[in-house]
């Protein structure tokens, strides 16, 4: 059975995989750009601010909230960028910057979180 922090790191992942379509489309259909920005409203969000409350004293998940926070905030640009049609710009910072610079850094912490969590790790709380 999938956990909670499983999902939302597939659910993460699947972001990654729709912003790179629409950047090799030039097309955000069926991406909110309201909600993308928003790190709440995802599923890694809501594992946060729920499940993931249990850690918010570890400094790795006060890392990590950040980076999350960080990654979405990384995304706007790349929104306007393919909006305006500037797809090598976009491309740019999929690939070299922020966004990509913080996607990599979520997946760290994501194992780091793993780490913490799993069974024989500081903590054993997954949901």
């Amino acid at each position: 059975m999938m956990s909670t922090i499983d999902a939302a790191i597939t659910a993460h992942l699947l972001w990654r995989m729709r912003m790179t379509n629409a950047l090799m489309s030039g097309n955000l259909e069926g991406i909110d750009r309201d909600m993308a920005a928003r790190d709440d409203a995802c599923a890694l969000g809501q594992w946060i601010s729920g499940p993931g409350t249990a850690l918010q004293d570890e400094a790795v998940f006060q890392e990590f909230v950040e980076c999350h926070r960080l990654f979405h905030a990384s995304l706007a640009p790349i929104i306007r960028k393919i909006d305006g049609g500037d797809m090598a710009g976009a491309k740019r910072e999929m690939f070299s910057g922020e966004f990509a610079f913080y996607s990599q850094a979520l997946v760290d912490h994501i194992s780091k979180l793993e780490d913490l969590i799993a069974p024989g790790g500081k903590r054993t709380e997954r949901r």
